[in-house]
């Protein structure tokens, strides 16, 4: 496979570091500020080390070497290695705005101006002068009404598009271990029955081809189906049969006697708004968090 090597120069503030951080999470060798000289060596040694694609950041900051690039350009065009120039480029207001805002000095600025408005703007232009042929040989993206994030799309948008790829990954935890920092959705499955304590089930590491559904009551034994049968009947009390009901405690069900009947009210008659308030069944308490959790 030829080398793919992407250039990145332009004006200072202008967003060079952005475009390289775009091409680096495209998966390109990135180096900035490589001096011009070296731009030949480079490439000869990231093709030797069977590398496919690279970008480098050069600017002003060497400045004596810059009218090297398009001849070295050319002989690496003509060497089989496919280079492509970006040429990042502002306005001036908006560079100066930039510079004033992170409070760095532009790398041409004099220190013998007193005037350091007036000395930003003319490294400002000198450095235009000093890019005009590399600006002639190259793409030009206008930064000046973009953002870093609006820049860091564009540029992605001109690389070659590859297959889209969605990750996942699963992770099992417990909260008294804390939920994991990177989780992105985190699912609460504590309602579930605990793999490890389903004897089918427990040998298994996760990473096992589907067995299908979870086994009922009847693979598992008579000793654990018999915490699945169904609740007895009526429950005798002293105004008769009474029904029974079930009080949540955490994620388990008890039950308890239902109140006892009023001595003197007909059947079906209604309570009282206190003694209905008090027979009924409190509410379900489930968990709403969200997490994907076994209690180990």
């Amino acid at each position: 496979m030829a080398l793919e090597v992407i250039v990145i120069t332009g004006m200072s503030g202008s967003g060079k570091s952005v475009a390289l951080h775009a091409l680096e999470d495209a998966g390109y060798y990135c180096v900035d500020n490589l001096p011009p000289e070296l731009l030949g060596a480079f490439t000869a040694l990231e093709h030797a080390h069977h590398g496919h694609r690279a970008a480098v950041a050069m600017d002003v900051r060497s400045a004596t070497g810059l009218p090297l690039v398009p001849r070295q350009l050319e002989q690496l065009r003509a060497g089989g290695v496919a280079v492509r120039s970006l040429f990042l480029d502002a306005s001036t207001d908006t560079l100066v705005r930039r510079f004033s805002e992170t409070r760095r000095r532009h790398p041409l600025s004099s220190k013998a101006l007193q005037d350091g408005q007036r000395a930003l703007v003319q490294t400002i232009e000198l450095e235009r002068e000093l890019l005009a042929e590399l600006r002639e040989h190259s793409q030009v993206i206008d930064t000046s009404t973009l953002r870093p994030a609006q820049l860091l799309g564009y540029v992605k948008s001109l690389l070659p598009a590859a297959p889209d790829r969605l990750n996942l990954v699963f992770q099992s935890f417990a909260f008294k271990r804390g939920v994991p920092l990177d989780a992105d959705y985190v699912f609460d499955v504590r309602m579930l029955p605990n793999p490890h304590y389903e004897p089918l089930l427990r040998p298994l590491t996760g990473r096992d081809r589907a067995r299908g559904r979870i086994p009922g009551p009847a693979a598992r034994g008579a000793a654990d189906a018999g915490a699945h049968q169904p609740v007895p009947g009526p429950v005798a009390g002293r105004h008769g049969a009474q029904p029974p009901q079930l009080r949540h405690r955490g994620n388990r069900l008890h039950r308890r006697p239902a109140p006892l009947g009023v001595p003197g009210r007909a059947a079906g008659t209604a309570l009282c708004p206190a003694l209905e308030h008090a027979a009924a069944p409190p509410r379900a308490r489930w968990p709403v968090r969200a997490g994907l959790l076994f209690n180990e």
